[in-house]
């Protein structure tokens, strides 16, 4: 198991995400692109500050937690948008998006799930790689196993893969200085994703340090 080298290492974290997020992958093909996750808290809030780093960066794929949207709405420039929002009338928080620039071939991947997760293919240098954008609220530890079926049943062996997400769990795996009580919800789902991550064979990109400071925070990115 290697990691796609540009897609992980490019995983380009701002001063919004925190070390609840995880990036992972598990691939064995290098590709070149630069990929940014993002805890937006409201993409309506932050779209002008998103875009100029967008532009600074060279980004040609967002995967982003918390977007806040409702209903059907959910878009990013001329960019192909995989949205999936908290129904209309709910609290409105939540939601997760994927944004891809429109240089980038996508294929729609629709996993059906209750999860807040959203799928697509990208097509990079000939090579597909699957992509997902998930949020597991606090304390939602079910939702971690509903992670590993959902990639269980429908992924196949040795296919790229990108998972994206704030997963809301504690682990030295990811955060280089956890403190947090062992007996925590956060620390619990932590172990979770610790054996999802070893059931797949993740390699985790986070490098531990903090990009956002913020009581109980942890997000990061894993690929396959």
């Amino acid at each position: 198991m290697t990691l796609i080298s540009e897609i992980a290492n490019y995983a380009l974290y701002t001063q919004q995400l925190s070390p609840n997020c995880i990036t992972a992958s598990k691939t064995t093909q290098h590709i070149d692109m630069r990929l940014l996750h993002l805890n937006c808290q409201s993409l309506n809030t932050c779209r002008q500050q998103l875009s100029t780093y967008v532009d600074t960066k060279d980004v040609k794929i967002m995967c982003l937690s918390e977007t806040w949207f409702k209903g059907t709405e959910g878009s990013f420039r001329n960019w192909r948008a995989y949205v999936r929002n908290r129904p209309a009338g709910s609290d409105g928080y939540g939601g997760v998006a994927i944004f891809i620039h429109p240089s980038i071939k996508t294929i729609p991947f629709k996993l059906d799930s209750d999860m807040e997760a959203v799928w697509c293919k990208v097509v990079i240098e000939n090579k597909v790689v699957i992509l997902g954008s998930v949020y597991i609220p606090p304390g939602k530890i079910d939702h971690i196993a509903k992670l590993d079926q959902i990639l269980q049943n429908n992924v196949p062996d040795n296919t790229p893969v990108v998972v994206a997400g704030d997963v809301n769990a504690v682990s030295s795996m990811w955060d280089s200085k956890p403190n947090i009580s062992q007996n925590s919800m956060s620390y619990q789902m932590g172990l979770e994703v610790e054996g999802l991550i070893a059931t797949h064979g993740f390699h985790i990109h986070n490098t531990g340090h903090y990009t956002y400071i913020k009581k109980n925070d942890t997000t990061g990115v894993v690929t396959k």
